[in-house]
């Protein structure tokens, strides 16, 4: 059967847990790749730290979860890194990357913060489709569409499921509506 476009929040999420089994220090990795990594995502996490702080920001980098999952047609594994507690807001929404290897380097695919991580089934230029969701309360949950267009994943579309708050408790049906 096949998926209608916005029913990301109907499929099962990857489990980034499971996946997530190293820090950045730890993980599997050249130094090379580990300073890759380590440069694009302390570019994005730099504000969050004083000068005075800095190896405290590093610290915090070098902890951020690292694991692989095979997103390219060819079975090639892609890096997620994920920012540890501090990089994740109240809804439980996280910094995350998306890391792929091109010529001995590694090249960031997406950047971007979410909870969940969903691999669609269907593949855009060699690779697969994916969604990443968030949570912005208890009654929306935000899903990002993105597709590959051979330098990184790019967003395709993005929609909100929203169940509507109720006084009483009958349930109610959730609704999809675009984002704003």
């Amino acid at each position: 059967m096949a998926q209608h476009p916005r029913d990301d929040w109907k499929l099962k999420p990857f489990d980034l847990e499971a996946r997530f089994t190293h820090s950045l220090a730890n993980a599997p990795l050249t130094s090379a790749e580990r300073d890759q990594i380590y440069r694009i995502v302390d570019s994005d996490v730099h504000n969050a730290f004083s000068d005075a702080q800095r190896e405290e920001e590093r610290k915090a980098i070098m902890n951020f979860r690292v694991g692989s999952v095979a997103l390219a047609r060819n079975g090639s594994k892609q890096i997620l890194v994920r920012g540890t507690d501090s990089f994740c807001g109240a809804t439980g929404n996280c910094s995350m990357w998306i890391f792929v290897r091109r010529a001995a380097q590694l090249r960031l695919a997406l950047g971007t913060e979410g909870q969940l991580l969903i691999v669609r089934d269907s593949f855009t230029q060699g690779f697969r489709d994916i969604a990443i969701g968030l949570h912005d309360s208890a009654f929306v949950e935000q899903y990002t569409v993105y597709g590959w267009d051979r330098v990184g994943y790019k967003q395709v579309d993005c929609y909100s499921r929203i169940t509507p708050i109720s006084d009483d408790t009958s349930p109610r049906r959730p609704f999809i509506e675009g984002c704003r």
